[in-house]
C-alpha cells in the first residue's frame, strides 16, 4: 500500500468539540481506543489491519461423498505496518494443522510510504487539485488505501506514488465495490474527469523542477 489520499470536511484535532479533540491531539495514550471504535465499523476496519478475503472454494465430487481435498484461495491486503511473511506466519498459528498445506500464489508486499511534506511535488499537486474541485474540502490528508493498484511497478523508479479517486462514497456505496451493481454517480464521474483534466494542468504549469532520483 502506498500512501493515499482522503477527501475530508472535519476540521483540524484542536477544532474538535472535548472530548473528542483530547483523543485526537494525544493519540501516543488513546491509540488502543481510537483502534477499538474504527474496528466496531467495516469500513475503517480495513484501513487499521491486514484483510482477509476468500474468494475461491472448491470441495466435493458429489452429493453423498467426503470430499477428498478442499482448497480454498484467499486475498490478502497487506497492511504497511506489516510484510507478506509475517501475514504467513500469523495464518500458519491461526490454522495450526500441520494437514493444511500453503501456498503463495503470488504477493506484492507494500510500498514504502510515499513524502507528503512541503517539499513533495506530487502530494502538493493532488493538494492543489483537490481544494480547486472540491472547494467544500478544507483538509487533504495522507491516509490508507485498501485498493492495489498498477502503480506498484514503478517503486523502483520513484519514491512519490500516490493513489486518489475523486469520488465521495456514502456508506452504503462501499457495499457495491468489487461486487453486484458496482457503480458511481453521473455527477462522480463528472468530477473523475475534471479532476484528472486540471492535475494534468497543474502538472505542466508547476516550475518547480522533478528530481530525478534513478538513472532510466
Amino acid at each position: 500500500m502506498l500512501t493515499h489520499f482522503l477527501l475530508l470536511t472535519l476540521s483540524l484535532p484542536f477544532q474538535f468539540s472535548f472530548p473528542t479533540n483530547i483523543v485526537l491531539k494525544n493519540l501516543w495514550l488513546f491509540r488502543p481506543i481510537v483502534s477499538r471504535l474504527l474496528e466496531k465499523n467495516h469500513i475503517t476496519n480495513a484501513l487499521i489491519r491486514t484483510t482477509a478475503a476468500p474468494t475461491m472454494f472448491n470441495a466435493g465430487v458429489k452429493v453423498n461423498v467426503i470430499p477428498p481435498l478442499a482448497q480454498a484461495t484467499i486475498n490478502f491486503r497487506i497492511h504497511p505496518s506489516q510484510t507478506m511473511h509475517e501475514v504467513l506466519e500469523l495464518v500458519k498459528k491461526t490454522v495450526a494443522d500441520d494437514r493444511i498445506q500453503m501456498r503463495v500464489l503470488r504477493f506484492t508486499d507494500p510500498v514504502p510510504i510515499s513524502p507528503s511534506d512541503d517539499q513533495a511535488l506530487g502530494y502538493q499537486l493532488l493538494q492543489q487539485t483537490i481544494k480547486s474541485v472540491f472547494p467544500e474540502v478544507n483538509i487533504v490528508v495522507p491516509g490508507i488505501c485498501i485498493a492495489n493498484a498498477d502503480c506498484r511497478h514503478y517503486a523502483n523508479i520513484t519514491n512519490g506514488i500516490y493513489l486518489f479517486n475523486p469520488v465521495f462514497l456514502q456508506p452504503e456505496g462501499f457495499s457495491s465495490i468489487h461486487g453486484i451493481n458496482e457503480k458511481i454517480s453521473v455527477q462522480s464521474y463528472q468530477n473523475q474527469v475534471k479532476f484528472i483534466f486540471e492535475l494534468m494542468q497543474n502538472a505542466d504549469t508547476n516550475t518547480e523542477p522533478v528530481p530525478h532520483l534513478h538513472e532510466l
